[in-house]
């Protein structure tokens, strides 16, 4: 068993359906995107926005096979794993050089256009002097920024700026011709994943060379993306937090698409079964152990309510999950420990919104600051059953946290009386007195049956685990 999940197989196989291993039922995007391809076969740039974690790379490469079944000429490139080299333009050409249906001259041809831009003009300095003033000042600036620079050697540097440009043109047109050279009525799909991963300055210069060099007749651009994320590398390079960093990709981006939320409950079940989860509590041997028969409807229980109520992306599911399993799988055989208390705290670390995790574990909160922060994230539940379920994770999470205090301060108590006091100290929601006693009933057998189970202390045992062990993004 991997503690991570490796990506979704994506058969190479033409007659095989690439979405044959998709848990999110995601085909129908791809028909949609290709018929905007075939709509618009001359080329563009089309954005896939999403934020981390929501499947986009598994998406793209499940498409990838689908326009190969169509005879559509793909490329994918992974800019994260090509930012050690500093030089995009060789990076993408490598990528370019895979396409089918030339024998080689014409992408000589390419790399001979292509040299004479490789090469620097050293007139950035005087195009930066330019950009940052205009008017009567501008010589003074321009000026300050040539240093010792002579109108001679000035006037040769626009020169050789004025014939990179021209080059640039040439290289342009002797890279459409290649393009052309595939024998195919489909535009070549160049899918370029994981830019808002790399180093800023890396993926701004990815946009730009993308845009300025290799935007050509007969290639579509798509770009897995997470703007928001870009967006902080593009006002890195710039230097500025008030740079519009959607009016800057705007100059690159032509169409813009986001899948939409998945489902995610096939996939949930995927990964149970993946971080063998589903054998754990479905042996036999801890079947017949009573406090492990429900353990697998908890689990599930817990999973669907964070889904609906804290909206993970599926990387965060993924994390909880390969956390979870090495935390549980470190009890002994027949130790118990609510699955659905595990899940919780390990998503209380992952967030750690306004740092309550921190309080919880350093014993900063009341046992109504427990109660509460679980009606918070997940209050109402209508369904009976599942409310049941609710219940007894209440009862555990306070009982077990009583005892983590009781730990350093013997003066904590869970009643203002005793175990058969009516007084119980802990309000619900004041509305359903029915409420009140199902948790109090819950706490007292809890209380009642600690030493006589098999049960270990949540708080005391567990969270050392959960600290100790960290699944990185």
């Amino acid at each position: 068993m991997e503690l991570r999940n490796k990506d979704v197989l994506v058969s190479e196989d033409l007659k095989a359906n690439p979405f044959e291993n998709d848990l999110l039922h995601r085909e129908q995007y791809a028909n949609v995107l290709t018929s905007i391809l075939n709509n618009y076969k001359k080329g563009f740039v089309l954005a896939i926005n999403n934020e981390w974690g929501t499947g986009k790379t598994t998406f793209v490469k499940m498409w990838m096979g689908y326009l190969k079944q169509k005879t559509y000429e793909t490329i994918y490139f992974n800019a994260w794993e090509n930012d050690f080299q500093d030089d995009v333009i060789i990076a993408i050409l490598s990528e370019l050089k895979k396409i089918k249906g030339d024998s080689g001259i014409l992408f000589a041809k390419v790399l001979e256009k292509i040299l004479p831009i490789l090469k620097s003009t050293g007139v950035e300095l005087f195009k930066h002097a330019m950009g940052k003033i205009t008017g009567e000042k501008a010589v003074e600036v321009i000026a300050e920024g040539l240093g010792e620079y002579s109108v001679a050697s000035l006037q040769k540097e626009l020169d050789d700026f004025e014939n990179k440009r021209a080059t640039i043109k040439e290289f342009k047109e002797v890279l459409t011709e290649y393009v052309k050279s595939v024998d195919n009525d489909n535009p070549i799909v160049f899918i370029i994943d994981e830019l808002d991963r790399c180093r800023p300055n890396y993926a701004v210069e990815v946009l730009e060379k993308m845009k300025h060099l290799f935007s050509v007749e007969g290639v579509v651009f798509v770009l897995s993306i997470d703007k928001i994320q870009l967006g902080h590398a593009i006002r890195g390079v710039y230097g500025s937090e008030h740079i519009d960093s959607n009016e800057y990709l705007r100059r690159f981006i032509d169409l813009e698409f986001s899948l939409p939320k998945p489902d995610v409950k096939d996939y949930t079940l995927f990964l149970t079964t993946h971080f063998g989860l589903y054998d754990y509590y479905s042996s036999k041997e801890r079947q017949e152990l009573r406090e492990f028969q429900n353990d697998m409807e908890a689990l599930i229980f817990i999973l669907d309510l964070i889904q609906v109520s804290c909206s993970p992306t599926l990387r965060q599911l993924e994390k909880i999950l390969g956390l979870f399993s090495v935390v549980v799988k470190s009890l002994k055989f027949n130790q118990y420990a609510n699955p659905m208390c595990i899940i919780y705290l390990i998503l209380l670390k992952i967030r750690n919104e306004d740092g309550y995790y921190e309080k919880l574990v350093s014993r900063r909160l009341s046992l109504q600051d427990i109660l509460d922060k679980t009606i918070e994230l997940f209050h109402p539940i209508h369904d009976e059953q599942k409310h049941g379920y609710f219940v007894w994770f209440q009862a555990e999470m306070v009982f077990f946290y009583w005892k983590y205090l009781t730990e350093i301060d013997k003066s904590v108590v869970l009643y203002e009386g005793n175990v058969n006091d009516e007084s119980f100290s802990i309000k619900v929601d004041g509305k359903a007195d029915n409420e009140y006693s199902t948790l109090k009933g819950s706490i007292q057998g809890l209380l009642s049956n600690y030493h006589a189970r098999r049960r270990v202390n949540l708080m005391s045992y567990l969270i050392p685990h959960i600290e100790l062990t960290k699944v990185v993004n």
